[in-house]
C-alpha cells in the first residue's frame, strides 16, 4: 500500500486536534536489523521529548525485548519520561483518516484500533512507525495459534473455549466491515493480520487514564484494572516504551503520569544496577490464565491458578419447577439459564475453582448454587460436579507426563509456558475434586454450604 492513500494518516498533524508525535524522516524509517529499529525507536523517542538516557533493549529470548540499564539508578531517581503525545489511543486511531475510513464501514473502536495498528505498522510515514515497526512479528497470545494446536495443547482447559470466541467474534466482525472498506484497504488486511495485532495491543496496554490529561500515580501490583484492559473490559491505551518492560511477579513498580506536564514517568523503586532488567509487575494475583491469554506466558507454580469454565448441567423433570429454580438462583445473582423442550435443562454457571492454597477451591458462589439447588439433599448437584471436574482431570491426562519433563528442565518457550499452565489446571482441579469428594462423605442432612468446612 502507497503512502498516498486517502486513508493515510497526515504525518505532521492529529486528527481533530489531538496531539501526534514527529515521524522520522523517510530516509531514517527504512526497515534494518533489530538493533537498527531499536536505534531509531529511541532517536524517535528523543525528537519527540521522551527521556530515556542510559536505557537499551536487548532480546531476552521467548519474552521478547526486554529493557535494560546502561548505568546505575538509585531508588526515587527517574528512570524515563514519556510524554502523553506519544500514548497511541483508540480516539487517535479513529481520529486518523484511516480510522475514520475504518469506523465509517461499521467497526467497533476496538477493530479500529486494531486494523489500525496492522496498516500503520506498514506505513513507514505513519508517525508511530518507529514503535510499531519494533513490536514482535510473532502473536504473543493464543488467537493466532492453529485450531489443530489449540486442541492439543489446551484441551481440557477453560482457556480453549475463551481463544475460540474471541477469534470467533474477531473474524465475524471483520468480514462485516472488509467489504465496506476501500479496495486497496481490503487487500492489505486479513484475519491473520487484525489477529496480530489485536494480540499486540491486549499484551501491551495500559489503563486509558494515563493518556488522558489527569494526574494520577499507579501501583499496578496493587491495581486489578491493568487484567481488567488485557481481558478486553477496556481497551486501553500503548504507552512506547513502557511496554517493552517484563513482569516479574512481586517486583515493586510505579507508573506516574502528570497533567501538567503531560508526561509519563517511571522511577526507580530499588536501586538498578548497571546491566540490570528494568521490569514491572502486571499484577501479584493474576492467574495464568489472565497472564497466557493476553501475554502469552504463564509461571510455574502460579499460586493463584483457577480452572474457568465451569457449568452444572441438570436435566429437570418439571418446567415450572426448573423456571422456580432458575428465578431463585438469580435472586441470589447467580449465573444461570434453562433450555426449552418437555424435558428442559439447567445450566448453572460458569464458575472458577482453584485460587491461592489458603482459600477453599470451590468458591463461596459455587456453593451457594449447589446449596439451592440440592432441596432435597440428595447431592444430585454435588455428583454432577464431581463428573464435571473429573471429566475436565481426565482430559489433562495425555499432557501429564510430558509437562513434568518440560517443568523439571525449566523450559523458557511457550511449551514451559503451555506446560506451567496445564499444570496449575491439574492442581486446583486436583483440590476441587478432594472438596466435593468430602462433601459426599457427609451426612446428606448437613447444609450443602458447610460441607468441606
Amino acid at each position: 500500500m502507497s503512502a498516498g492513500n486517502s486513508w493515510r494518516q497526515d504525518p505532521g498533524h492529529g486528527g481533530r486536534g489531538r496531539k501526534r508525535p514527529r515521524p522520522l524522516e523517510p530516509s531514517e524509517a527504512a526497515q534494518g536489523s533489530e538493533a537498527a529499529a531499536a536505534a531509531r525507536f529511541f532517536r524517535w523517542l528523543e525528537e519527540n521529548g521522551a527521556k530515556a538516557d542510559g536505557l537499551s533493549l536487548r532480546s531476552c529470548g521467548f519474552a521478547g525485548l526486554g529493557l535494560f540499564a546502561e548505568r546505575a539508578f538509585r531508588p526515587g531517581e527517574l528512570v524515563y519520561e514519556i510524554p502523553k503525545a506519544l500514548t497511541l489511543t483508540p480516539e487517535k486511531a479513529a481520529d486518523s483518516p484511516l480510522g475514520e475510513a475504518v469506523s465509517k464501514a461499521g467497526a467497533s473502536a476496538a477493530l479500529t484500533m486494531w486494523i489500525y495498528l496492522a496498516s500503520s505498522r506498514e506505513d513507514s510515514a505513519n508517525p508511530w512507525h518507529p514503535y510499531l515497526a519494533l513490536l514482535p512479528e510473532p502473536q504473543p497470545d493464543p488467537t493466532g495459534w492453529s485450531e489443530a494446536f489449540l486442541q492439543k495443547e489446551l484441551r481440557g482447559t477453560g482457556l480453549l473455549a475463551m481463544v475460540r470466541e474471541a477469534k470467533r467474534g474477531v473474524e465475524e466482525e471483520l468480514n462485516d466491515v472488509l467489504p465496506c472498506l476501500p479496495a486497496e484497504l481490503q487487500r492489505g488486511l486479513s484475519l491473520e493480520r487484525v489477529l496480530w495485532a489485536r494480540g499486540v495491543f491486549l499484551s501491551r496496554c495500559f489503563p486509558a487514564v494515563l493518556a488522558e490529561d489527569a494526574s494520577v500515580a499507579i501501583r499496578p501490583d496493587a491495581l486489578d484494572g491493568t487484567a481488567g484492559v488485557a481481558m478486553g473490559q477496556e481497551l486501553g491505551c500503548l504507552v512506547p516504551l513502557l511496554d517493552m518492560m517484563n513482569h516479574r511477579p512481586g517486583h515493586p513498580s510505579r507508573w506516574e503520569a502528570s497533567g501538567s506536564a503531560g508526561t509519563i514517568a517511571i522511577r526507580a523503586m530499588a536501586e538498578i544496577r548497571p546491566g540490570d532488567e528494568v521490569l514491572s509487575n502486571y499484577g501479584d494475583d493474576r492467574s495464568n490464565e489472565e497472564l497466557l491469554f493476553p501475554h502469552g506466558f504463564a509461571l510455574p507454580q502460579n499460586p493463584h491458578d483457577t480452572a474457568t469454565g465451569i457449568v452444572l448441567c441438570l436435566e429437570q423433570e418439571d418446567a415450572d419447577a426448573a423456571d422456580e429454580r432458575r428465578r431463585a438462583l438469580a435472586a441470589e445473582g447467580l449465573p444461570c439459564a434453562l433450555s426449552g423442550g418437555s424435558r428442559p435443562a439447567l445450566f448453572v454457571g460458569p464458575f472458577g475453582v482453584g485460587g491461592p492454597p489458603w482459600r477453599e477451591a470451590l468458591p463461596p458462589r459455587l456453593r451457594d448454587a449447589l446449596e439451592l439447588l440440592d432441596e432435597r439433599r440428595t447431592l444430585q448437584p454435588v455428583l454432577v460436579l464431581r463428573q464435571l471436574l473429573g471429566q475436565r482431570r481426565e482430559l489433562l491426562k495425555d499432557s501429564e507426563a510430558a509437562d513434568e519433563v518440560a517443568l523439571r528442565e525449566g523450559s523458557q518457550d511457550l511449551a514451559g509456558s503451555l506446560a506451567a499452565y496445564r499444570e496449575g489446571q491439574r492442581r486446583v482441579l486436583d483440590a476441587a475434586i478432594r472438596e466435593v469428594e468430602v462433601m459426599l462423605r457427609v451426612p446428606q442432612s448437613a447444609p450443602v454450604a458447610e460441607l468441606g468446612a
